[in-house]
């Protein structure tokens, strides 16, 4: 599972999960060579300035928390665009506690990479700033999301104390990263017990201990997608999981297994399990608005998986039924719902149809009259076309720059 960009694809979020850190970890292999960052296009580079210019334009009072939302979602694309050093510029500018977040995501991004000469340093910063007295981390699921991400990058480095001490009393709905990395980290001796103990935890308790325990499972089998029996032991357990999983959680998990599939380069397993993915989506009746994003990543994982015809096929029948239900979708959400149609149309190499498609999402976030919504469509769609490597035509490079610029009360 790419973590950084799951966490730009979902929204975040009480009762204690059953506990899954008792099995046995491996430490990763770390070492102190530095890579500089990968280079970006010139268009990719403004595209960030123009996400976080966009983000930083909505006033702290009274929009203080969508301005951090935002900034933090651009800091991850640079993160997932292997752009460190940005994601940190942006991060110190940060004004709430999602700062601390993002100095943890920075921290995993480096021990992940073996690049451990500043981890340390914003993994305290990241701890003070948990520990703050502002308002807003009186609720405890802010001081816990950062805790969270600071417990995954020391499992990362094989510190298990240390994770276990900032993992200790986690809300259930932030439990989650947690478990990712020690799924990532479990010894072959200790699968199984790992794989039994997230199995028992599936339905116990609310929708965030059941996600943990699912997408945990997930990274089970990408940690053993090598080893044929275990990887079929996960497979048909994640499969007996179905009557305890709502349907998006269904397809979320099957999605990561075509996705693990696709990154050990087994594109016959990757089109069964798309195809078994749906038969699942065709099982439930989908509003546009939640039905359209799952179908256009659906339709970008058959495409990787080799079938360009099918890919393309359901990737038209994306855009149909975003058509068909537009009327039904509330405007400010209307963004949102086709983006992933451009990003799939990009990721398939069909640049005539992303650009038209993302020209139209442009547009859809512009129409507001506040420009709060405006602000965070803009900055979401340009963080997206910078991910995905789309080169927005001059008109629409144009447009984007306009809006940016033009960003205003009333908001």
């Amino acid at each position: 599972m790419n973590a950084l960009l799951s966490l730009l694809l979902v929204t975040f979020a009480s009762p204690d999960v059953v506990p899954v850190a008792e099995a046995a970890v491996v430490p990763v292999s770390l070492s102190s060579d530095s890579e500089p960052e990968s280079a970006l296009t010139a268009v990719q580079d403004e595209l960030l300035e123009l996400a976080f210019g966009a983000a930083s334009a909505l006033p702290l009072e009274p929009h203080i928390k969508n301005r951090a939302r935002s900034q933090e979602a651009v800091v991850l694309a640079c993160l997932a665009l292997d752009q460190p050093e940005r994601a940190l510029r942006y991060a110190e500018q940060i004004p709430n506690w999602r700062k601390g977040a993002c100095f943890a995501e920075y921290a995993a991004y480096r021990a992940e990479r073996g690049e451990l000469d500043d981890v340390f340093t914003y993994l305290d910063l990241a701890h003070e700033i948990s520990e703050g007295s502002e308002g807003e981390l009186k609720q405890a699921w802010r001081r816990d999301r950062i805790r969270a991400k600071i417990a995954k990058t020391y499992s990362l480095l094989g510190q298990t104390a240390q994770a276990a001490r900032f993992a200790a009393g986690l809300s259930e709905s932030e439990v989650g990263e947690v478990a990712l990395a020690e799924a990532r980290l479990t010894s072959p001796d200790a699968m199984e017990e790992r794989l039994a103990q997230l199995e028992r935890a599936l339905g116990v308790g609310e929708f965030e201990g059941t996600k943990t325990s699912i997408f945990a499972m997930a990274e089970l089998h990408r940690t053993f997608y090598a080893d044929e029996e275990k990887r079929a032991l996960i497979e048909s357990r994640i499969q007996a999981s179905d009557a305890k999983l709502p349907v998006l959680l269904r397809l979320d998990a099957r999605m990561e297994l075509v996705e693990t599939a696709l990154d050990a380069d087994d594109h016959v397993e990757a089109r069964r399990l798309v195809d078994e993915a749906l038969e699942v989506f065709f099982s439930y009746k989908w509003q546009a608005e939640h039905g359209v994003p799952i179908k256009a990543r659906l339709a970008a994982l058959r495409h990787r998986a080799g079938d360009e015809a099918g890919a393309l096929k359901e990737l038209e029948a994306a855009l149909g039924m975003y058509d068909a239900g537009e009327r039904t979708i509330i405007g400010m959400f209307r963004a949102a719902t086709l983006r992933p149609v451009a990003e799939a149309y990009s990721q398939i190499g069909r640049e005539e149809e992303a650009r038209e498609t993302y020209r139209r999402v442009v547009e859809l976030g512009a129409v507001n009259p506040n420009a709060r919504p405006r602000a965070m469509d803009l900055a979401a769609t340009c963080a997206s076309m910078a991910v995905n490597g789309f080169g927005p035509s001059d008109e629409l490079l144009e447009r984007v720059r306009a809006l940016e610029s033009g960003l205003g009360d009333p908001w």
